[in-house]
């Protein structure tokens, strides 16, 4: 199963938080490879049928035997920060093209992982805390987000927020939004556009023109961004 596993994502830590990243990483359909130490902890996702090493994630063999050459993505859910900083900076050194997220459990730590790599950090209390206040503020708001983003558990939901990725070869390449016409032939809404140089625009103008590179934000039923995806040559991926 290792050596099959190519464009994957690797999770550092079978705790509850890892744990909830692999369901999350599984639910839209990637393939995931989940590490730790601990036997009884690993047991999880071996009895899931998951790709599991039961080994640490901090040495450079582990993370070669994971493929990390091939790898999309890692995770260092880790309860430790400092074993989640020594992995980032592995893993970055191992495959610098490598998308890395990671969590902290001391606020002071997140400046230091994202020194040794990593591209966004989630302290679990300052994110509790948010979701708290905004729960009370704007209820409603916090209902939405929750429903495009399938954070509510075990929803059947058909409503999604993805990204997709405009290829060199889509016909969308050299048009414009309106010209496009993706609201009206697939019901879905572009939330804003990230241009191949790097800018984003939040609610895009209708005459902006697409090219290959850039990347749409959309909402709608998952099943036509999938549609999308096969008839017009877009690289759907979670937002």
């Amino acid at each position: 199963m290792l050596e099959n596993l190519s464009n994957h994502y690797i999770v550092c830590g079978a705790g509850r938080v890892g744990r909830s990243v692999v369901r999350e990483l599984r639910r839209s359909g990637v393939s995931v490879l989940l590490i730790d130490t601990d036997p009884k902890r690993a047991e999880w996702g071996i009895q899931d049928g998951l790709p599991t090493l039961v080994a640490d994630a901090t040495q450079d063999e582990t993370l070669r035997r994971a493929n990390i050459s091939t790898a999309k993505g890692l995770v260092a859910a880790i309860g430790n920060d400092a074993e989640n900083v020594y992995v980032t900076l592995s893993a970055h050194v191992l495959n610098p093209n490598l998308i890395i997220t990671a969590r902290a459990t001391d606020e002071q730590a997140e400046e230091k992982l994202r020194r040794a790599g990593a591209a966004t950090v989630f302290t679990p209390y300052t994110f509790i805390g948010h979701r708290l206040a905004q729960a009370m503020l704007r209820p409603h708001v916090l209902n939405f987000l929750d429903v495009a983003s399938a954070f509510s558990q075990g929803a059947d939901l058909t409503i999604e927020t993805e990204q997709l990725h405009i290829n060199p070869a889509s016909p969308l390449c050299g048009r414009t939004l309106e010209e496009a016409g993706i609201r009206q032939a697939y019901g879905v809404i572009v939330l804003a556009l990230k241009k191949a140089a790097g800018a984003m625009a939040f609610n895009p103008d209708a005459k902006t023109k697409l090219e290959g590179g850039d990347v749409l934000i959309a909402i709608g039923e998952r099943a036509q961004l999938k549609r999308i995806g096969t008839e017009l040559n877009v690289q759907v991926t979670r937002a």
